[in-house]
């Protein structure tokens, strides 16, 4: 697979020490402590746990390797879990020495306190089990990639599908790619579904599918985007043209490439020039410019025209001259103040025959101080 999916994607969960996860504390503020300190015995060799201070044995030394006690705390909860090596293979205990996850795994890669189901890997395969060591889904996976609100991408050999948070397979493991997720390449934060579509691909051709794993768009297309209020822009015989949801083509397929920008803003590309379609899958400026620019503010995007540089609004209007030889980002300054009258103020520059000039917000000649 050559193509990319810009599906506004997801972390590839693969650390040696316990990483814990959970969608319920995904926004939330914790800190991880240490507790008791692992130690290896002068009688066996073996390793133990002890408190810190007054150096008591908590935990009989009977490990080959232990690693440091981890926390998730916040104020409802004091969860405190380790991993132990025993015989080649590891496991998890709690601050009693309680077996949480039976020691005879080779390897964890992400542990769910509140759920109690853990993301291991056996022989060389992954899966995911509860505290008993039942397999939520089969240890048959090279990789099980991060869940995001409730799927998760899987793969075996070269070939990719979804998971849901039961362990159930939504999709056949059949995909060369899913949502970002291909031969040699992953998605740092991965973002399977946006307005209800993922983008899949085989061969050399591309379609979406939905939550249940249904293919809705056909895998006919040679690249496609996300949707965004409906729209998304796909190839098709090196044309760039857009589809809705039910995949009717609402935007011709004319363009010669398609960049997209916030707030569902496309820029297309038509005999070597560039313009923009928004949502009302309508040219909302003249395809006119040299070339795709780039936001200077939330709200306005620097483009060049005739080899000048300006600036259009998320509507299309010129509000920026294009006259500049530069433009560069804005400048926000917090003006002095107390927090009640505190102001923030955003400039704009650019550079006319070696002069830096400072803009406002729409376009307006102000002091650079």
């Amino acid at each position: 697979m050559k193509k990319i999916f810009d599906n506004r994607i997801l972390l590839l969960v693969a650390f040696s020490t316990i990483l814990i996860f959970s969608d319920y504390y995904a926004n939330a503020s914790y800190a991880a402590k240490t507790y008791f300190e692992a130690y290896q015995c002068e009688e066996n060799g073996k390793w133990g746990y002890r408190d810190p201070i007054t150096k008591e044995q908590t935990i009989e030394c009977k490990y080959d390797e232990a690693k440091s006690f981890i926390a998730l705390v916040r104020s409802d909860i004091n969860k405190l879990l380790t991993q132990v090596k025993l015989d080649g293979k590891w496991g998890v205990i709690d601050v009693t020495g309680k077996v949480i996850f039976p020691i005879k795994y080779d390897k964890f890669h992400g542990i769910d306190i509140n759920k109690g189901i853990a993301t291991v890997r056996l022989d060389g395969k992954m899966g995911i089990v509860d505290t008993a060591g039942t397999e939520i889904t089969p240890i048959k996976y090279n990789v099980i990639y991060a869940f995001h609100k409730g799927f998760a991408a899987v793969r075996i050999d070269d070939k990719f599908g979804l998971i849901d948070s039961t362990g159930k397979e939504i999709t056949p493991i059949k995909y060369d790619a899913i949502s970002g997720h291909r031969k040699g390449s992953n998605p740092a934060e991965p973002v399977y579904f946006i307005e209800g579509f993922a983008a899949v691909g085989i061969d050399d051709k591309c379609g979406f599918i939905d939550k249940t794993g249904r293919e809705v768009i056909p895998i006919k297309y040679d690249a496609v985007r996300g949707f965004c209020e409906g729209l998304a822009f796909v190839k098709l015989e090196d044309k760039w043209g857009g589809i809705d949801n039910t995949g009717i083509e609402v935007v011709p397929f004319i363009y010669e490439a398609v960049r997209n920008y916030r707030g569902c803003l496309v820029a297309v590309k038509l005999d070597g020039k560039w313009g923009f379609i928004n949502g009302t899958k309508k040219e909302i400026t003249p395809i006119k410019y040299d070339t795709t620019g780039f936001h200077i503010t939330e709200n306005i995007i620097a483009m060049r025209l005739n080899n000048k540089w300006g600036g259009i609004d998320n509507t299309g209007k010129e509000i920026i001259p294009f006259i500049y030889d530069k433009i560069h980002s804005s400048i926000v300054t917090v003006l002095s103040g107390d927090s009640a009258s505190e102001k923030v103020k955003e400039k704009i520059t650019v550079e006319l025959n070696g002069d830096k000039i400072c803009l406002d917000m729409r376009g307006n000649r102000v002091k650079c101080d």
